[in-house]
């Protein structure tokens, strides 16, 4: 069956990683309904219980990256944004299963929660790969790497942070192009770093594809 379409079981211990998106707000805060534009913003040492550096995945699909890279740089802490509630069910049954203690997922749609709930200058790296391209014109504002997202983005990141975005779609990268453009604050960059492959990189470039990337780096 195809992992997409089966049914995932998330385990009651691995529900620890999987964050309340309105974990900053009391609980009178919560009966008044305040819209999530207004709330307060996450606490990230807080919410990691260190003052590690942050590195944000958005969308994490299969948790690929993120269960690989918070192995791999324990100095670090690991936020992964996901809106499929299958995906951010298995992705945590696999942070349990490998005994990951940097890494924790929030179940929510990325725009929203960079624009309500990200800190300023609190982010060092925003990783962004293989986003739905959202093919079809009346559906291209649901594009995530629009100018909308990418002044969340700088906002959020300390100077010298930086935004990696990979895709295998040229016409969704080229859109991509022309928001950085038009938003205007971002520097092109080299140093991507050494980026663990998602499962969709392994597959694409297993296939032959062509890869689209971009680095944009927050300027001093």
């Amino acid at each position: 069956m195809n992992r997409y379409k089966k049914r995932v079981a998330l385990d009651p211990e691995a529900a620890r990683y999987i964050v309340d998106a309105d974990l900053t707000l009391a609980v009178s805060e919560r009966r008044q309904n305040i819209p999530i534009t207004h709330r307060l913003p996450v606490d990230f040492n807080s919410l990691f219980g260190n003052t590690r550096p942050v590195e944000i995945e958005v969308g994490f699909g299969t948790g690929t990256f993120l269960a690989e890279s918070s192995k791999l740089h324990p100095e670090k802490n690991f936020l992964g944004i996901e809106i499929t509630k299958k995906m951010a069910f298995l992705t945590a049954n696999r942070l349990l299963k490998e005994k990951t203690p940097n890494a924790r997922l929030v179940l929510a749609d990325a725009s929203l929660f960079f624009k309500a709930k990200v800190p300023d200058c609190s982010v060092e790296l925003i990783h962004v790969y293989f986003p739905d391209p959202w093919v079809k014109k009346r559906h291209h504002k649901r594009r995530i790497m629009n100018r909308a997202f990418l002044k969340e983005a700088f906002r959020a990141l300390v100077p010298g942070g930086r935004v990696n975005f990979f895709t295998d779609h040229r016409d969704y990268f080229n859109y991509f192009l022309e928001e950085k453009a038009a938003f205007g604050l971002f520097k092109d960059d080299a140093a991507m770093g050494a980026c663990v492959p998602t499962a969709y990189e392994r597959k694409w470039t297993g296939q032959g594809r062509e890869i689209y990337r971009a680095v944009l780096k927050k300027s001093l």
